[in-house]
């Protein structure tokens, strides 16, 4: 757990790569690649995908293209229970994923340099304009790539460190939802 005070300073980043993300939230409008969930997330649209399978004579998608997964549909149908299904809303899921990937690298960092470096990295990651930008439109799987890629990480460190043999099941099934989420 940080410190007050390093909490504090990851709050300031977090705010600070909120107001990068968020700004303007609805510009540029849609590009094609950011929606290529859109056929899991909306039913009817799910005949046309090639990559599912029909239980009950029901197409439940598992590719969305040959190399890339529909777990980000089925986590953006989950999403919009809550949030409005709308562009905001889909950019949305990203940059709360982005928000989780800060907090992540943070703990990664600290875990192995000290303080001021973990907090730099943090800084710099929620002010870095390629992680902003391409969290925030999240051209295919670029948001969940990040998040799983540092979940694996930190969970790979907790192994290491402890030997916990869950550590190390849950991280390679962060790393295989990432390679099945973009193959």
């Amino acid at each position: 757990m940080p410190s007050r005070r390093d909490a504090g300073i990851l709050i300031a980043a977090g705010a600070v790569f909120l107001f990068f993300a968020a700004a303007w939230i609805h510009l540029p409008g849609p590009q094609n690649d950011e929606f290529l969930p859109t056929p899991v997330v909306l039913p009817a649209l799910r005949p046309t995908m090639l990559y599912s399978i029909g239980p009950a004579g029901r197409p439940f998608p598992l590719m969305i293209m040959s190399y890339v997964g529909a777990l980000k549909g089925w986590l953006l149908t989950l999403w919009f229970l809550v949030v409005p299904m709308t562009v905001p809303g889909y950019r949305a899921f990203g940059i709360a994923a982005g928000l989780a990937t800060l907090w992540l690298a943070w703990w990664f960092a600290r875990r192995y340099w000290d303080r001021p470096v973990s907090l730099l990295l943090v800084a710099l990651l929620a002010t870095d304009p390629s992680f902003v930008h391409s969290i925030r439109l999240d051209y295919g799987p670029v948001a969940l790539a990040h998040l799983f890629k540092m979940g694996g990480l930190c969970l790979l460190v907790r192994w290491l460190d402890g030997g916990s043999r869950r550590a190390l099941a849950a991280g390679m099934l962060l790393f295989g939802l990432g390679l099945w989420d973009k193959a």
